[in-house]
């Protein structure tokens, strides 16, 4: 065969696309096309198969006859067409079925392509007879005698306007089936000789993107879903917890007000006759209020290991209460909450909110209970950040404080971060600005969102050593969908948690998150507007409309441009002693609160700086009872969760120590 028919059979085969299985003859060996395995291996009669994957579990078979395992959550499909999936038609399942039997006789030719191996046998090319192949045109070609087909079986294509006929033959002896390394389609034995084949005018074949596919599959349940399919986990909030219900108008720190709201709770151990024991318990930023295991929830809590008889925070000693913030989706009043005035979820509607305004609202459900002063207030990461924000407000309330991978004041990166997530959440079509109750969630976005996060929640060395650059499937084709092991992971948790918590919970939760800052000047700025708000009320004005609700939408619009630059930005640069001391004075109501500050030195979500800042701040009002500790853990930010034994010894230690 001449070099360019090698390159036209060449061109044509890798091009083949059909809608099930395809007839063509094996092509000559190059290795650049071959598995690596196989490269310099026998050939013969084959055909592309396609992969595609689905949302099953099943997997078809590879080239070796072993399964072909992808991350969970897909298996592979034989038929492939549009958005469903599937194909349609009789023909189809005729393919099936010849793919069936041609890999059956795929694996005899293996069989006897190695016996011609052992026995030193060529092709038809031995007997010196070159053999005529004829096209769909009548015409012929001749192989020839160069070495580098000299093993190969010929190919003939003809190309037509929009697709190409290749019809083939191979030699006798060369029997063994090629893998082309080629995502995601493969070659296997089951091509009829002289069948016509339709290929695609491209050079190569379309990848399958079983990650897109699954989106679009979800988006399909919902839309049937909704003559009383199944709903978000978060619609539907875990049973076991008890609600405080608030039935007076609450104000918020930006100028919003819920009429009404409810906070869900939990709680472990035994109040004592004076309610002096009580240890309020703050979450993270999409955690519910169930931290631990009880008779009316009997699932494990998130800090399952840290709370009960015992363990760091001892129930034979302490009553622990546990609740969801106000703003959240399980069970306390958030944008998925329904408004009284108009019995439709508030979702955009519902006001901005501050970590501030979460922690009045828990000391109000405090009121309720009698509760006066808490024994301590403890918390990680946002909960860290309420914990402190308690001691604040309510300094004369607060007994202790546990602040761990937490932070006095939100900084750059952080924000960043939960900025990205936005973006991302709000980019998701299905989002619709908020109003996506009763329609199709933001599914999408919100994997992607979680995601992202993820990757500041954990550590570079842990993945390291636990994922390294290993691969799911190391000896197939690399995919753009999740590949390596770390992918799969990000993959996994996003899959879990896009329907898990609300979107609009995240977004006014991560927006409450980045506000935060205990500088004086802040708290000076909030009491202000709180009190404006309160005599609004007591007018009977209601309260007053968010801050940017009287402004025109075009002059909202150039206030997010990215175009000019805040004016204090310069200020903010130019005296960071001045922010400090900031934040120092804003502190000093803190000063004679025995307070433990915990750090992780992996943490970028919040370096170990940043728990450092809040020692020092606390320790410059004159605070006597700091105590600081650094952690050597490789966990990141969620050490918190992880580390059982040296975070809970830590907590256990500060809250059973005697003044």
């Amino acid at each position: 065969m001449q070099p360019r028919t090698i390159i036209l059979a060449t061109a044509a085969l890798l091009s083949v696309l059909a809608s099930n299985s395809v007839s063509a003859a094996a092509v000559p060996q190059e290795r650049g096309l071959l598995h690596p395995e196989l490269a310099g291996g026998h050939h013969g009669p084959a055909v592309y198969r396609r992969h595609h994957h689905d949302n099953n579990d099943d997997d078809d078979e590879d080239h070796n006859g072993k399964g072909h395992h992808h991350h969970k959550g897909h298996k592979h499909g034989k038929n492939h067409k549009g958005k469903g999936g599937k194909n349609k038609g009789s023909k189809n399942k005729k393919d099936d079925n010849s793919n069936k039997k041609g890999n059956d006789s795929g694996k005899k030719d293996d069989n006897n392509g190695k016996k011609d191996d052992s026995n030193g046998k060529k092709d038809d090319n031995n007997n010196g007879k070159k053999k005529k192949h004829t096209t769909t045109d009548g015409t012929s070609t001749e192989p020839t005698d160069s070495a580098t087909t000299a093993d190969a079986p010929t190919v003939t294509a003809v190309a037509t306007t929009d697709s190409a006929t290749v019809t083939s033959s191979a030699s006798d002896s060369a029997t063994s089936s090629w893998i082309f390394h080629t995502s995601p389609w493969t070659l296997s034995s089951n091509a009829s000789e002289g069948e016509p084949v339709t290929a695609h005018s491209s050079s190569n074949p379309p990848m399958a993107f079983p990650c897109v596919d699954q989106l679009e599959q979800r988006t399909q349940k919902f839309l049937q879903s909704f003559d009383g399919g199944p709903e978000p986990s978060y619609s539907n909030p875990v049973s076991g917890y008890s609600l405080y219900h608030h039935d007076e108008p609450f104000l918020l720190d930006h100028g919003g007000i819920l009429p009404k709201f409810e906070i869900a709770y939990e709680s472990w151990g035994e109040l004592n006759a004076d309610k002096s024991n009580v240890i309020l318990l703050h979450t993270g930023l999409s955690a519910s209020s169930h931290a631990k295991s009880h008779p009316a929830n009997t699932a494990p809590g998130w800090w399952e290991k840290f709370i009960g008889p015992g363990l760091a925070i001892d129930t034979n000693r302490f009553h622990v209460i546990c609740t969801n913030v106000i703003g959240g989706c399980y069970g306390s009043t958030g944008p998925s909450s329904i408004d009284p005035k108009d019995n439709k979820p508030y979702a955009t509607r519902f006001p901005i909110l501050t970590i501030f305004d979460m922690v009045r609202a828990q000391f109000a459900m405090l009121d309720s209970m009698g509760i006066k002063k808490l024994h301590a207030s403890v918390g990680a990461s946002m909960g860290g950040m309420q914990s402190l924000a308690a001691a604040l407000l309510f300094g004369d309330r607060v007994g202790k404080v546990v602040s761990i991978s937490a932070a006095a004041r939100s900084h750059p990166y952080s924000i960043a971060l939960r900025f990205t997530q936005r973006q991302a959440l709000m980019a998701d079509p299905n989002w619709n600005k908020g109003f996506y109750y009763d329609k199709v969630p933001p599914h999408g976005g919100m994997k992607l969102a979680r995601e992202i996060a993820t990757i500041s929640y954990r550590s570079g060395p842990e993945w390291e050593q636990r994922f390294g650059r290993k691969r799911s499937q190391p000896n197939t084709t690399p995919s753009l969908c999740a590949d390596f092991l770390i992918e799969t992971y990000l993959d996994h948790q996003g899959e879990r948690f896009c329907l898990q918590y609300d979107p609009n919970s995240l977004l006014y939760v991560s927006k409450a998150m980045d506000m935060f800052d205990l500088s004086a000047s802040v708290s000076a700025a909030t009491a202000i507007r709180r009190a404006r708000n309160t005599i609004r009320l007591q007018e009977g004005k209601g309260s007053s409309a968010p801050e940017n609700a009287a402004i025109p939408p075009e002059e909202q619009a150039a206030a997010c441009s990215t175009s000019a630059a805040p004016e204090e930005s310069k200020d903010v640069l130019d005296n960071p002693k001045a922010l400090l001391n900031d934040l120092k004075q804003g502190m000093k109501s803190m000063k004679d609160i025995p307070t433990l500050v915990l750090g992780i030195q992996s943490d970028i979500l919040f370096p170990v700086w940043q728990q450092k800042e809040v020692a020092d701040c606390l320790r410059s009002t004159g605070n006597k009872n700091v105590t600081y500790y650094e952690l050597d853990s490789m966990y990141g930010h969620d050490a918190f969760l992880l580390e059982i034994i040296n975070v809970g010894s830590a907590v256990k230690g500060h809250l059973e120590l005697k003044e």
